[in-house]
Order: structure tokens, then C-alpha cells, then sequence
């Protein structure tokens, strides 16, 4: 049927498969970056919160409320900390209290998987650099 010769190929090109899946899932679990974010599902939650013009009003009164509660007794540092902490507190229960109630299924434990993929922290970041480069601007 098929001379030892091809067998001992086919075997050399199956393996060759396997090791070149094994390098593309560990390059995929390294290396999730998305369109310079963290991950997709953080590129995604950014792009809905911007794109919901209230969502985004939202947003940017809460900056507006951080940024004028500054403790005078910190640093510029401190305060800036202070505030990324607490817009990614403010970010997080914005975006998981609008969360949808679903019954135990396939769909609500992706669902929530993919919330849970969400970097809260970046997206505080970027909203407060945005902020700042704005008002400099204006």
C-alpha cells in the first residue's frame, strides 16, 4: 500500500503540525494585544463606552468630579493614583451592573468570561489621558 518511506514523512509532517500548533496557541496566549489594547474584550468595552454618547457624558462628569475632589494634601502623583483607582472602581461597577441577567447556559458563562478578560485599569488610564490632553488643548 504506502512504502515506509512515506509513512515515516507523513509521521515527520504530522508532528511538524502538532509543534507548529503548539507555538501559534502559547504565541495567542502571550500575546492578545488588540488594536494596542490589553485584549479584544477591552478594546470592545472601550469602543461601546464611547460610542453611547451618555454612557460617555457619564464618563466624563465622574473625571470631572475626581479631578475637582482632589485631596489638597497629596502629591500630583497621589492624586492622579487616586483617581485612576477610583474611575476603574467606577468603570467596573458601571459596566457589571449593566450586565444582563442570564440563566445558567453556555452563553452567560462566555458571556461573563469575556467580562472578566476586561482591563478596567487601561481603560481608566486612557479616559484620564484623553481628559488631560484635551483640556491642554482647548
Amino acid at each position: 500500500m504506502f512504502s515506509s518511506g512515506f509513512c515515516y514523512g507523513l509521521t515527520n509532517h504530522i508532528i511538524y503540525c502538532i509543534e507548529i500548533n503548539k507555538q501559534r496557541k502559547e504565541n495567542k496566549m502571550t500575546n492578545n494585544k488588540y488594536n494596542g489594547w490589553t485584549n479584544y474584550e477591552t478594546w470592545n468595552c472601550k469602543l461601546w463606552l464611547d460610542n453611547d454618547e451618555a454612557t460617555y457624558n457619564r464618563v466624563i462628569n465622574h473625571i470631572d468630579f475626581l479631578l475637582v475632589s482632589s485631596d489638597e494634601n497629596l502629591t500630583k502623583e497621589e492624586n492622579c493614583d487616586q483617581a485612576i483607582n477610583s474611575l476603574t472602581s467606577f468603570l467596573s461597577d458601571m459596566v457589571l451592573n449593566e450586565q444582563p441577567e442570564l440563566e445558567a447556559s453556555m452563553y452567560s458563562d462566555m458571556l461573563n468570561a469575556s467580562l472578566r478578560e476586561i482591563n478596567f485599569y487601561e481603560i481608566a488610564e486612557s479616559y484620564l489621558d484623553d481628559y488631560t490632553f484635551d483640556r491642554k488643548v482647548a
